[in-house]
Protein backbone atom coordinates (compact mmCIF):
# COMPACT_ATOMS: atom_id res chain seq x y z
CA UNK A 1 0.00 0.00 0.00
CA UNK A 2 1.59 3.25 -1.11
CA UNK A 3 1.55 6.24 1.21
CA UNK A 4 -1.29 8.67 0.47
CA UNK A 5 -1.52 12.40 1.07
CA UNK A 6 -5.20 12.26 2.05
CA UNK A 7 -6.33 11.41 5.59
CA UNK A 8 -6.40 7.70 6.43
CA UNK A 9 -9.99 6.51 6.91
CA UNK A 10 -9.93 4.38 10.06
CA UNK A 11 -12.38 2.11 11.81
CA UNK A 12 -11.75 1.35 15.48
CA UNK A 13 -12.80 -1.98 17.01
CA UNK A 14 -13.14 -1.80 20.77
CA UNK A 15 -14.42 0.89 23.13
CA UNK A 16 -12.53 0.06 26.33
CA UNK A 17 -10.65 2.42 28.61
CA UNK A 18 -7.51 2.77 26.46
CA UNK A 19 -9.62 3.49 23.40
CA UNK A 20 -11.44 6.24 25.25
CA UNK A 21 -8.38 7.68 27.01
CA UNK A 22 -5.85 7.54 24.17
CA UNK A 23 -6.97 6.18 20.80
CA UNK A 24 -10.05 8.29 20.11
CA UNK A 25 -8.63 11.59 21.43
CA UNK A 26 -5.41 10.88 19.52
CA UNK A 27 -7.20 10.22 16.24
CA UNK A 28 -9.37 13.31 16.73
CA UNK A 29 -6.19 15.41 16.98
CA UNK A 30 -4.50 13.78 13.97
CA UNK A 31 -4.83 15.69 10.69
CA UNK A 32 -3.68 12.60 8.76
CA UNK A 33 -6.57 10.45 10.02
CA UNK A 34 -10.35 10.40 9.79
CA UNK A 35 -12.29 8.22 12.22
CA UNK A 36 -15.15 6.90 10.10
CA UNK A 37 -16.51 3.88 12.01
CA UNK A 38 -16.59 2.45 15.52
CA UNK A 39 -17.35 -1.07 16.78
CA UNK A 40 -18.23 -2.18 20.31
CA UNK A 41 -20.18 -5.10 21.76
CA UNK A 42 -22.69 -2.79 23.45
CA UNK A 43 -24.65 -0.79 20.87
CA UNK A 44 -25.80 1.76 23.44
CA UNK A 45 -22.26 2.45 24.69
CA UNK A 46 -20.82 2.49 21.17
CA UNK A 47 -23.49 4.91 19.93
CA UNK A 48 -22.80 7.24 22.85
CA UNK A 49 -19.03 7.28 22.28
CA UNK A 50 -19.45 7.64 18.51
CA UNK A 51 -21.70 10.66 19.00
CA UNK A 52 -19.11 12.24 21.29
CA UNK A 53 -16.53 12.09 18.47
CA UNK A 54 -18.88 12.88 15.60
CA UNK A 55 -18.68 9.38 14.12
CA UNK A 56 -21.82 8.56 12.14
CA UNK A 57 -21.17 4.83 11.64
CA UNK A 58 -21.38 2.84 14.89
CA UNK A 59 -21.74 -0.94 14.96
CA UNK A 60 -22.17 -3.83 17.37
CA UNK A 61 -21.33 -6.20 14.50
CA UNK A 62 -17.66 -6.25 13.45
CA UNK A 63 -18.45 -7.63 9.99
CA UNK A 64 -20.68 -4.61 9.41
CA UNK A 65 -17.81 -2.27 10.32
CA UNK A 66 -15.53 -4.02 7.82
CA UNK A 67 -18.19 -3.70 5.13
CA UNK A 68 -18.50 0.02 5.78
CA UNK A 69 -17.15 2.05 2.88
CA UNK A 70 -14.87 3.87 2.48
CA UNK A 71 -12.35 2.34 4.89
CA UNK A 72 -8.54 2.21 4.63
CA UNK A 73 -7.49 0.75 7.97
CA UNK A 74 -8.72 -0.90 11.16
CA UNK A 75 -7.36 -0.44 14.66
CA UNK A 76 -8.12 -3.50 16.81
CA UNK A 77 -8.34 -2.63 20.52
CA UNK A 78 -10.37 -5.51 21.92
CA UNK A 79 -9.75 -8.26 24.49
CA UNK A 80 -6.76 -10.37 23.50
CA UNK A 81 -8.59 -13.42 22.16
CA UNK A 82 -10.27 -11.30 19.47
CA UNK A 83 -7.05 -9.86 18.01
CA UNK A 84 -6.28 -12.69 15.59
CA UNK A 85 -9.74 -13.21 14.05
CA UNK A 86 -10.44 -9.48 13.77
CA UNK A 87 -7.06 -8.63 12.26
CA UNK A 88 -7.26 -11.53 9.81
CA UNK A 89 -10.72 -10.48 8.66
CA UNK A 90 -9.46 -6.94 8.02
CA UNK A 91 -6.33 -8.12 6.21
CA UNK A 92 -8.42 -10.30 3.90
CA UNK A 93 -10.17 -7.09 2.85
CA UNK A 94 -6.75 -5.59 2.04
CA UNK A 95 -6.98 -3.09 4.89
CA UNK A 96 -4.03 -1.80 6.88
CA UNK A 97 -4.20 -3.06 10.47
CA UNK A 98 -3.02 -1.76 13.82
CA UNK A 99 -3.48 -4.25 16.65
CA UNK A 100 -3.32 -4.02 20.41
CA UNK A 101 -0.70 -6.15 22.14
CA UNK A 102 -0.26 -9.08 22.44
CA UNK A 103 -0.59 -9.61 18.72
CA UNK A 104 -2.34 -12.97 19.21
CA UNK A 105 -2.77 -15.89 21.60
CA UNK A 106 0.03 -17.99 20.08
CA UNK A 107 3.05 -17.62 17.83
CA UNK A 108 1.25 -19.70 15.19
CA UNK A 109 -1.52 -17.11 15.04
CA UNK A 110 0.95 -14.22 15.09
CA UNK A 111 2.97 -15.73 12.24
CA UNK A 112 -0.22 -16.21 10.19
CA UNK A 113 -1.12 -12.54 10.72
CA UNK A 114 2.33 -11.38 9.63
CA UNK A 115 2.43 -13.67 6.60
CA UNK A 116 -1.05 -12.58 5.49
CA UNK A 117 -0.16 -8.90 5.83
CA UNK A 118 2.93 -9.43 3.70
CA UNK A 119 1.00 -11.36 1.06
CA UNK A 120 -1.59 -8.58 0.89
CA UNK A 121 0.96 -5.77 1.00
CA UNK A 122 -0.84 -4.30 4.02
CA UNK A 123 0.99 -1.96 6.42
CA UNK A 124 0.76 -3.04 10.06
CA UNK A 125 1.38 -1.65 13.53
CA UNK A 126 1.26 -3.04 17.07
CA UNK A 127 0.22 -0.83 19.96
CA UNK A 128 3.38 -1.12 22.04
CA UNK A 129 2.49 2.21 23.56
CA UNK A 130 5.62 2.64 25.69
CA UNK A 131 7.66 3.18 22.53
CA UNK A 132 6.01 6.61 22.42
CA UNK A 133 6.58 7.37 26.12
CA UNK A 134 9.20 10.00 26.87
CA UNK A 135 11.30 8.13 29.49
CA UNK A 136 11.80 5.09 27.26
CA UNK A 137 12.60 7.19 24.21
CA UNK A 138 15.08 9.04 26.43
CA UNK A 139 16.74 5.72 27.33
CA UNK A 140 16.88 4.82 23.64
CA UNK A 141 18.67 8.10 22.94
CA UNK A 142 21.18 7.54 25.77
CA UNK A 143 21.97 4.11 24.33
CA UNK A 144 22.21 5.37 20.75
CA UNK A 145 24.62 8.11 21.82
CA UNK A 146 26.77 5.64 23.77
CA UNK A 147 26.42 7.61 26.99
CA UNK A 148 26.18 4.44 29.09
CA UNK A 149 29.01 2.59 27.36
CA UNK A 150 28.75 -1.18 27.12
CA UNK A 151 25.72 -2.39 29.06
CA UNK A 152 26.59 -4.97 31.72
CA UNK A 153 23.10 -5.96 32.87
CA UNK A 154 19.53 -4.69 33.29
CA UNK A 155 16.50 -5.10 35.52
CA UNK A 156 12.85 -4.53 34.67
CA UNK A 157 10.06 -4.31 37.25
CA UNK A 158 6.42 -3.92 36.16
CA UNK A 159 3.85 -4.04 38.95
CA UNK A 160 0.08 -3.62 38.99
CA UNK A 161 -2.55 -4.23 41.63
CA UNK A 162 -5.49 -4.89 39.32
CA UNK A 163 -5.85 -8.52 40.50
CA UNK A 164 -4.64 -8.09 44.09
CA UNK A 165 -8.13 -8.29 45.62
CA UNK A 166 -8.98 -12.01 45.92
CA UNK A 167 -12.68 -11.15 45.90
CA UNK A 168 -12.59 -9.73 42.38
CA UNK A 169 -14.76 -11.86 40.07
CA UNK A 170 -13.28 -13.89 37.22
CA UNK A 171 -12.53 -11.78 34.13
CA UNK A 172 -10.87 -12.45 30.79
CA UNK A 173 -7.48 -11.19 32.01
CA UNK A 174 -7.48 -14.15 34.44
CA UNK A 175 -8.09 -16.78 31.75
CA UNK A 176 -5.21 -18.22 29.73
CA UNK A 177 -7.50 -19.24 26.88
CA UNK A 178 -8.47 -15.60 26.39
CA UNK A 179 -4.92 -14.26 26.43
CA UNK A 180 -4.82 -13.19 30.06
CA UNK A 181 -1.88 -13.28 32.45
CA UNK A 182 1.00 -11.00 33.33
CA UNK A 183 3.33 -12.34 30.64
CA UNK A 184 1.03 -11.66 27.70
CA UNK A 185 -0.78 -8.66 29.15
CA UNK A 186 2.10 -6.52 30.47
CA UNK A 187 5.22 -8.58 29.85
CA UNK A 188 4.99 -8.17 26.09
CA UNK A 189 5.35 -4.40 26.57
CA UNK A 190 8.66 -4.85 28.40
CA UNK A 191 9.91 -7.54 26.02
CA UNK A 192 9.34 -5.14 23.14
CA UNK A 193 11.26 -2.34 24.88
CA UNK A 194 14.21 -4.67 25.51
CA UNK A 195 14.23 -5.76 21.86
CA UNK A 196 14.06 -2.12 20.77
CA UNK A 197 17.06 -1.21 22.90
CA UNK A 198 19.22 -4.35 22.64
CA UNK A 199 18.05 -6.52 19.74
CA UNK A 200 16.46 -9.96 19.79
CA UNK A 201 16.13 -12.19 22.84
CA UNK A 202 18.08 -15.45 22.66
CA UNK A 203 16.87 -17.47 25.67
CA UNK A 204 14.77 -17.25 28.81
CA UNK A 205 14.50 -19.00 32.16
CA UNK A 206 11.32 -18.16 34.04
CA UNK A 207 8.79 -19.03 36.70
CA UNK A 208 5.19 -17.86 36.31
CA UNK A 209 2.70 -18.35 39.12
CA UNK A 210 -1.04 -18.14 39.78
CA UNK A 211 -1.46 -16.57 43.22
CA UNK A 212 -5.26 -16.49 43.47
CA UNK A 213 -6.34 -19.91 42.22
CA UNK A 214 -10.11 -19.40 42.17
CA UNK A 215 -12.45 -16.51 41.55
CA UNK A 216 -16.17 -16.00 41.88
CA UNK A 217 -18.35 -15.96 38.78
CA UNK A 218 -20.77 -13.16 38.01
CA UNK A 219 -23.45 -15.83 37.54
CA UNK A 220 -22.67 -17.48 40.88
CA UNK A 221 -20.29 -20.19 41.99
CA UNK A 222 -16.52 -20.22 41.54
CA UNK A 223 -14.11 -21.09 38.74
CA UNK A 224 -10.41 -21.81 38.34
CA UNK A 225 -7.98 -19.03 37.40
CA UNK A 226 -5.78 -20.26 34.54
CA UNK A 227 -3.60 -17.21 33.75
CA UNK A 228 -0.47 -16.25 35.71
CA UNK A 229 -0.58 -13.44 38.29
CA UNK A 230 3.21 -13.05 38.58
CA UNK A 231 6.30 -13.99 36.60
CA UNK A 232 10.03 -13.86 37.35
CA UNK A 233 12.29 -14.08 34.31
CA UNK A 234 15.99 -14.27 33.51
CA UNK A 235 16.63 -13.08 29.96
CA UNK A 236 19.63 -13.49 27.68
CA UNK A 237 19.82 -11.28 24.60
CA UNK A 238 21.42 -12.43 21.36
CA UNK A 239 24.25 -9.93 21.96
CA UNK A 240 25.10 -11.77 25.21
CA UNK A 241 23.55 -9.23 27.59
CA UNK A 242 21.57 -10.67 30.51
CA UNK A 243 18.99 -9.19 32.83
CA UNK A 244 15.98 -9.73 35.05
CA UNK A 245 12.28 -9.04 34.55
CA UNK A 246 9.71 -9.21 37.36
CA UNK A 247 6.00 -8.91 36.57
CA UNK A 248 3.02 -8.81 38.91
CA UNK A 249 -0.66 -7.90 38.77
CA UNK A 250 -1.25 -8.70 42.46
CA UNK A 251 0.90 -5.93 43.96
CA UNK A 252 -1.20 -3.98 46.47
CA UNK A 253 -0.57 -0.25 46.30
CA UNK A 254 0.82 -0.28 42.76
CA UNK A 255 -1.04 1.21 39.82
CA UNK A 256 0.95 0.44 36.68
CA UNK A 257 4.39 0.96 38.25
CA UNK A 258 7.58 0.46 36.23
CA UNK A 259 11.19 0.59 37.39
CA UNK A 260 13.78 -0.05 34.69
CA UNK A 261 17.52 0.07 35.35
CA UNK A 262 20.45 -0.35 32.94
CA UNK A 263 24.03 -0.54 34.21
CA UNK A 264 26.93 0.06 31.83
CA UNK A 265 30.66 0.73 31.64
CA UNK A 266 30.19 4.51 31.29
CA UNK A 267 27.14 5.02 33.47
CA UNK A 268 23.76 3.82 34.67
CA UNK A 269 20.19 4.92 34.07
CA UNK A 270 17.05 4.31 36.10
CA UNK A 271 13.56 5.15 34.84
CA UNK A 272 10.67 5.22 37.32
CA UNK A 273 7.20 5.59 35.89
CA UNK A 274 3.81 5.20 37.56
CA UNK A 275 0.35 6.21 36.46
CA UNK A 276 -0.74 9.63 37.75
CA UNK A 277 2.84 10.58 38.63
CA UNK A 278 5.51 12.35 36.61
CA UNK A 279 8.10 9.88 35.27
CA UNK A 280 11.71 10.27 36.35
CA UNK A 281 14.89 9.36 34.50
CA UNK A 282 18.04 9.41 36.64
CA UNK A 283 21.58 8.94 35.38
CA UNK A 284 24.79 8.18 37.27
CA UNK A 285 28.28 8.49 35.84
CA UNK A 286 31.36 6.64 37.19
CA UNK A 287 32.17 7.93 40.67
CA UNK A 288 28.98 9.99 40.87
CA UNK A 289 25.50 9.71 42.31
CA UNK A 290 22.22 9.40 40.47
CA UNK A 291 20.76 12.71 39.32
CA UNK A 292 17.53 13.43 37.48
CA UNK A 293 18.08 14.25 33.81
CA UNK A 294 15.22 15.99 32.01
CA UNK A 295 14.50 14.95 28.43
CA UNK A 296 15.60 17.16 25.58
CA UNK A 297 12.91 19.42 24.09
CA UNK A 298 12.90 17.18 21.01
CA UNK A 299 12.00 14.13 23.11
CA UNK A 300 9.63 15.61 25.66
CA UNK A 301 5.93 14.92 25.13
CA UNK A 302 3.59 16.38 27.74
CA UNK A 303 1.04 14.05 29.32
CA UNK A 304 -1.90 15.77 27.63
CA UNK A 305 -0.13 15.63 24.25
CA UNK A 306 0.65 11.92 24.40
CA UNK A 307 -2.52 10.63 22.64
CA UNK A 308 -1.97 12.88 19.61
CA UNK A 309 1.75 12.06 19.44
CA UNK A 310 1.24 8.31 19.78
CA UNK A 311 -1.64 8.00 17.32
CA UNK A 312 0.13 10.18 14.75
CA UNK A 313 2.96 7.62 14.75
CA UNK A 314 0.51 4.74 14.28
CA UNK A 315 -1.28 6.55 11.45
CA UNK A 316 1.96 7.33 9.61
CA UNK A 317 2.94 3.68 9.86
CA UNK A 318 -0.44 2.53 8.53
CA UNK A 319 -0.13 4.96 5.64
CA UNK A 320 2.99 3.10 4.59
CA UNK A 321 5.49 5.74 5.64
CA UNK A 322 8.92 4.60 6.77
CA UNK A 323 8.75 4.95 10.56
CA UNK A 324 10.42 3.21 13.49
CA UNK A 325 7.08 2.26 15.04
CA UNK A 326 6.61 -1.46 15.84
CA UNK A 327 4.90 -3.64 13.23
CA UNK A 328 3.62 -7.21 13.17
CA UNK A 329 7.26 -8.33 12.96
CA UNK A 330 7.84 -6.86 16.42
CA UNK A 331 4.54 -8.29 17.62
CA UNK A 332 5.63 -11.77 16.55
CA UNK A 333 9.01 -11.41 18.28
CA UNK A 334 7.33 -10.40 21.56
CA UNK A 335 4.88 -13.30 21.16
CA UNK A 336 7.77 -15.74 20.72
CA UNK A 337 9.47 -14.44 23.86
CA UNK A 338 6.25 -14.59 25.90
CA UNK A 339 5.57 -18.14 24.74
CA UNK A 340 9.14 -19.14 25.61
CA UNK A 341 8.67 -17.71 29.12
CA UNK A 342 5.52 -19.77 29.59
CA UNK A 343 7.26 -22.88 28.24
CA UNK A 344 10.26 -22.32 30.50
CA UNK A 345 8.01 -22.05 33.54
CA UNK A 346 6.20 -25.26 32.67
CA UNK A 347 9.40 -27.21 31.92
CA UNK A 348 11.49 -25.57 34.68
CA UNK A 349 14.44 -25.03 32.35
CA UNK A 350 16.05 -22.58 29.92
CA UNK A 351 14.24 -22.20 26.59
CA UNK A 352 15.92 -20.85 23.47
CA UNK A 353 13.99 -18.61 21.09
CA UNK A 354 13.96 -19.15 17.33
CA UNK A 355 16.43 -17.05 15.40
CA UNK A 356 14.82 -14.12 13.64
CA UNK A 357 13.63 -15.03 10.15
CA UNK A 358 11.94 -11.77 9.26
Amino acid sequence: MAASSRPLRIGVAGVGSFTQRVILPGLAACADAELVALFGPSREKTDRIAAEYGVHAAFDDYAALLAHSPLDAVLVATPNDAHHPMAMAALKRNLAVACEKPLALTTVQAREMLDTARQRGAPTAVNFSYRSSTPYRQIAQLLAEGQLGSIYHFSVLFLQGIKADPDLPLAWRMQAGRGGGTVLDIGTHMLDLLRWWFGDIAAVCAHAKIVVGERTLATGGRAEVTADDTASCLLQMQNGLTGLMQLSQVAHGRETYRHIALYGSAGSVVAIDERNAAPKVRVAKPGGNFATVPPSPQLHVAYDDYPAFHLARIVRTLKGENTDFPTFVDGLRAQEAAEAIQESSEQRQWVELPRSRG
